[in-house]
């Protein structure tokens, strides 16, 4: 399972469904890193239930505000090969 933002690699896949995530931290101190890859998780999970080889990434996004803990929304795309 490859995830991806580069819409070039998806290019002639089937797209078999669009998926989104969303990870918050127990830590106040949690890098943009760590946030995504625990999301990249999420995803895969989700595009495997599709039977999807691929997962293009529409958007993300950071929330990491003051007193709050961190997290992340992706939002993307499953795609399989035909």
């Amino acid at each position: 399972m490859v995830i991806t933002d580069d819409k070039s690699q998806v290019s002639g896949l089937t797209e078999v469904g669009r998926i989104s995530s969303y990870f918050s931290a127990e830590k106040i101190q949690a890098s943009n890193q760590y946030l995504e890859r625990n999301c990249h998780i999420r995803l895969k999970k989700q595009a495997a239930v599709l039977e999807a080889d691929m997962v293009l990434i529409k958007k993300k996004t950071f929330n990491k505000g003051y007193g709050e803990t961190p997290s992340v929304k992706i939002e993307a795309t499953a795609f399989k090969y035909q």
